[in-house]
């Protein structure tokens, strides 16, 4: 299994930036991130094909869409600062944690959302 600390969403960092994820850029492909962080980006690839092959050729070969459907069709659109956020929220937790994952947590974070009224 792969460890928790393993950052899922470094895959579409490593995928925007890697040689090895995507062909040779030309000049209008480029991208202006300083070349150290294009380096520790690149450093990600090992982790990220890990984690492809894992998802792909695993444990996982053929849930993964099929969980992901699952998890947009229970909760939808989900607003910033909504009950349904919150929801989704709990739930991708929890099925974190019976997946078997380590330190599966929450953060708190400050989301400003609108609301609407009449005029």
């Amino acid at each position: 299994m792969l460890p928790a600390r393993t950052l899922v969403g470094t895959l579409f960092l490593v995928a925007a930036v890697s040689s090895a994820a995507v062909p040779a850029a030309t000049a209008e492909d480029e991208c202006d991130l300083p070349e150290e962080m294009v380096r520790e980006i690149r450093s990600y690839a090992p982790v990220a094909d890990k984690i492809i092959r894992f998802v792909t050729e695993g444990k996982f070969k053929g849930r993964t869409w099929n969980k992901l459907a699952g998890f947009v069709d229970k909760f939808g659109s989900r607003i910033a600062g909504s009950q349904n956020l919150e929801n989704a929220i709990d739930f991708m937790l929890n099925e974190l944690r019976k997946e078997g994952l380590d330190n599966v947590h929450g953060e708190e974070v400050t989301i400003p959302h609108w609301v609407s009224h009449e005029v």
